[in-house]
């Protein structure tokens, strides 16, 4: 084994006696022996010289033109690495012409024909390229700073500036004011196009003769490491809250559950699809598909719901391979129940609305499905921004090792904050409201509550029934108000002198050209006074009262109580239709909210709001101002008022609705109505109950209930209880 060392030279071992001289003989054969050697080294000369004359006559500055030699626009084509003592150049000026020729390999997009320092042209190429493929439809502008080297130097820092220009991005429509700057960095949007800088650094290194430039991803930004890339987040605006009374959020950001699904993780997503689907009442077509197109490893996010609905279901959510329940928080109501038809629901954004508004929604976006998230949905969605954003290779951590979130501000580049959504403000009051969706969650039937503050037409409750529906026919519903309409009959006929103890008769059945009209289970009652007919809600009475009105009084008079009147409430309403009778029988039976007479439990609840004022004031939900200012459109005649409300007050002292008697708190006038609807023998009915107690004014509708003071009584009665026990 050679014991030598690595790159020693052997011990010549020579046989010969020390001091023996070789022979003539000898030192010819060693001659002769290298006389190929010689012609070798001339070769070797004379090729040297051939590329020195080569190198003067290329690189010589008496060869370049006046301009060149000025040193003005370098490029590639000037100065080509040669040197220093070769060119005639500076260390200056070839350290520049090498940034110069970096900064238009980086402009056009191409490293391939650089010369790097360390690198190969490909493998920068690939890694340059990568940085901003992810980002669509941008251009870039790279600028590289004067190189200055100190004396001697031989490598040098250089910063880059890199102007980005991004089109097709969503802005926000309504203008920054002035001094509200909401963007990071200097980003400057105009239209659907931003532009914002980047700031990096290169070094441009002497390598023996040459001056190189050492590629880095630090030359797009002084953060990028290798590996890392650029991506565009588009950053969701906040929903903001829809309110109520005190700044009370009706739908605010409250605790909540999503339920999620890893495709990868379930064995069968047709299974995790029709589970999901059963029991969260969704499309099980579009959700299976939506899983199909999920990333397999990503969480796909299904639904959002309540911690307390969840419990009962978590065992068999938990049950479902690749189902996974993560704690989260989510605009939503105080409870499930609470004022949903009005207030309405949310989901994903469909691919209609996305079309329509695709600056402001996108797949994936919580937006308003129904009632008031839906009618003001792009109010509450508000605007999203976006962000450029270093994907990172290997996450970066802070200096307690926590591992830094992606919107850290370390790894933004340029950021344009998103417009948060505006609150909307309501009247509805939410203990009045808990009242009266409590109180229609007594009936599996479809019911409706609306109660208004008599004073101001301040909407205080819309609640609607069973407890899961998604319909606001509190507010829309169009049906036949019955015998609670002969409030505004009654105040006519006062008002035109009749009084509440003038005396009229109260038979079981009575003719109108040949039409029959009959009470409730043909009841009669005789001659009665016009107190007692308006308590026991005698039709027949009414008739007789109503005929000897003028056709059009009846419309007229209704809508001085605001039915059939113009609403403004900032959402969908019918205030109610009273049609001029055509003849008599037309006549009667709007005389007793017949016929052709329809209204909504919100018009029967302004009816009864304007009896306890004598003012009808316009209803108001939504507002667009902080102050609510009453708007009186209309004052009844007190005398007649007066008396009005005497016989709403018989009617729980005595008559039908005996079933708000003796509540507490003050004292109870109300009216009932059993309201024919449909072609059925006998038809069926709709239960009404109208009134108020002090200033809450309220009309409780169940559909298809039967009698109005046994049916809808009670749960009119519920409500007041539970409102006075609240105060």
């Amino acid at each position: 084994m050679d014991e030598t060392g690595y790159g020693a030279r052997p011990v010549s071992h020579d046989p010969r006696p020390t001091g023996e001289v070789e022979t003539v003989e000898e030192v010819y054969a060693d001659v002769a022996s290298a006389r190929w050697l010689i012609p070798l080294f001339g070769a070797i000369v004379g090729l040297g010289l051939v590329v020195l004359l080569v190198i003067q006559l290329v690189g010589s500055p008496g060869n370049e033109s006046d301009d060149d030699a000025s040193g003005e626009d370098a490029d590639s084509s000037e100065v080509d690495g040669d040197s220093v003592a070769s060119s005639g150049l500076s260390s200056q000026e070839l350290a520049q012409a090498a940034a110069l020729r970096f900064q238009d390999a980086l402009n056009g997009r191409s490293l391939t024909r650089m010369n790097f320092a360390f690198d190969d042209p490909a493998e920068a190429q690939a890694e340059f390229t990568a940085i901003w493929s992810d980002l669509d439809d941008v251009d870039f502008s790279v600028e590289i700073e004067t190189v200055v080297l100190a004396e001697d130097e031989i490598r040098t820092s250089v910063p880059v500036e890199t102007t980005w220009t991004l089109r097709n991005i969503p802005v926000a429509p309504p203008p920054v004011s002035e001094g509200d700057d909401a963007n990071s960095g200097a980003v400057n949007l105009q239209g659907g196009t931003a532009t914002f800088a980047t700031q990096g650094v290169v070094d441009v290194v002497q390598v023996g003769t040459e001056w190189q430039v050492d590629w880095s991803p630090t030359v797009i930004d002084e953060r990028l490491l290798p590996g890392d890339t650029l991506v565009f987040d588009r950053v969701p605006a906040d929903r903001a809250p829809i309110l109520g009374v005190g700044g009370f959020e009706l739908v605010g950001e409250r605790p909540a559950v999503t339920i999620g699904v890893i495709p990868r993780q379930a064995p069968s997503l047709d299974d995790v699809a029709a589970t999901l689907a059963r029991l969260f009442e969704l499309d099980e077509g579009a959700l299976l598909d939506s899983l199909r197109r999920s990333p397999s490893d990503d969480i796909f996010a299904v639904t959002v719901q309540r911690p307390e609905d969840i419990e009962p279901l978590r065992g068999e959510l938990v049950a479902n391979p690749g189902v996974v329940l993560n704690e989260s928080t989510a605009i939503l109501p105080p409870s499930s129940g609470f004022a949903r038809g009005l207030l309405g629901r949310t989901g994903e954004a469909t691919a209609e609305l996305i079309d329509n508004s695709p600056d402001q929604f996108a797949r994936g976006d919580i937006v308003g499905r129904s009632g008031l998230q839906a009618a003001y949905n792009e109010r509450l969605s508000g605007y999203p921004g976006w962000r450029i954003r270093i994907n990172r290779r290997f996450p970066m951590t802070n200096d307690q090792g926590q591992q830094l979130l992606p919107d850290d501000p370390t790894n933004v580049l340029a950021l344009t904050e998103a417009t948060a959504g505006t609150p909307v403000q309501t009247t509805i009051d939410p203990v009045t409201q808990e009242a009266a969706d409590a109180a229609v969650g007594q009936t599996q039937q479809p019911s409706s509550l609306v109660a208004i503050r008599a004073s101001t037409g301040e909407v205080l409750a819309v609640a609607n029934g069973p407890a899961n529906t998604t319909d606001n026919f509190a507010l829309t519903g169009q049906y036949p108000p019955g015998s609670v309409f002969k409030i505004v009959t009654a105040y006519a006929a006062l008002e035109q002198g009749f009084t509440a103890d003038n005396e009229i008769e109260c038979p079981p059945t009575v003719q109108v050209d040949g039409r029959e009209f009959r009470n409730s289970n043909f009841q009669g009652f005789g001659r009665v006074r016009f107190r007692d007919a308006f308590a026991y809600s005698c039709n027949t009475s009414f008739i007789q009262v109503g005929l000897g009105i003028d056709r059009g009084q009846l419309p007229s008079t209704a809508r001085r109580f605001g039915v059939g009147s113009q609403y403004n409430l900032g959402t969908s309403a019918f205030s109610g239709s009273v049609p001029s009778p055509g003849n008599a029988v037309e006549q009667a039976a709007t005389s007793f909210g017949q016929g052709q007479v329809l209204a909504s439990p919100l018009s029967m609840a302004v009816m009864s709001a304007t009896a306890a004022s004598g003012v009808y004031f316009t209803p108001q939900l939504v507002l667009d101002g902080a102050a609510v200012e009453p708007q009186a459109i209309d004052r009844l005649d007190e005398q007649a008022a007066n008396q009005l409300r005497d016989l709403m007050g018989a009617v729980v002292d005595y008559g039908t609705g005996g079933a708000a008697r003796g509540l507490p708190g003050d004292r109870v006038f109300a009216k009932t109505g059993t309201a024919q609807f449909g072609t059925g023998e006998p038809p069926a009915t709709h239960a009404w109950f109208t009134g108020f107690q002090g200033d809450v004014a309220f009309a409780v509708l169940v559909e298809g209930g039967g009698a109005g003071g046994a049916v809808a009584g009670p749960i009119a009665a519920d409500f007041l209880r539970r409102i006075n026990q609240q105060q």
